[in-house]
């Protein structure tokens, strides 16, 4: 059985998103209407209270919306994320989409596609020789914004930071 990491499933995923020339960002911690719209946060802020959470890998599509990628290596960390009180609901990510192994979902089909249904979520797998399969397309989530230039601007400079300055945090080099 393969060693599935998240930073491999990383490496996968940006090499796939580049190739369509759509930026990627690992590991975000999403602001519930943050910094660059006071006046909405503070009349919405019972709407989106509560605590941040982590994006695994957000990638900015053309038409101007980010999808959230959620990797999971294990069925008990794919059911565990059910468990959270916010559910990657970010104003911004217009879809969500899980990422798994394809041998851990062959072995939990069904149990992981009633959840993808019931949460809208999408679903990409990976092979084990890499290859990427898009099993389900996600629910677009009416109520998302669409990026202004100033949050596009934010999400690059993010992206520039943490792929160009920092590669050693996501792709240790291997042994």
């Amino acid at each position: 059985m393969p060693t599935y990491t998240e930073e491999k499933f990383l490496q996968i995923l940006s090499n796939y998103f580049s190739q369509m020339k759509l930026p990627t960002i690992p590991r975000v911690v999403m602001r519930l209407w943050y910094w660059r719209d006071k006046a909405r946060y503070s009349r919405d802020k019972e709407l989106f209270s509560g605590p941040e959470y982590e994006a695994d890998l957000l990638v900015i599509s053309n038409s101007g919306y980010l999808k959230e990628i959620e990797i999971k290596t294990n069925i008990q960390d794919f059911r565990a994320d059910f468990q959270k009180r916010h559910y990657h609901d970010h104003p911004e990510v217009r879809s969500f989409s899980y990422c798994l192994p394809s041998e851990i979902f062959n072995k939990h089909e069904t149990e992981i596609l009633a959840k993808c249904d019931f949460k809208g979520a999408g679903l990409i797998l990976i092979t084990e020789d890499g290859r990427i399969i898009n099993k389900k397309k996600s629910v677009v989530r009416r109520y998302a914004q669409k990026l202004t230039n100033e949050a596009i601007f934010h999400y690059l400079k993010l992206a520039a930071l943490k792929w160009c300055c920092f590669p050693k945090c996501y792709f240790p080099k291997e042994r």
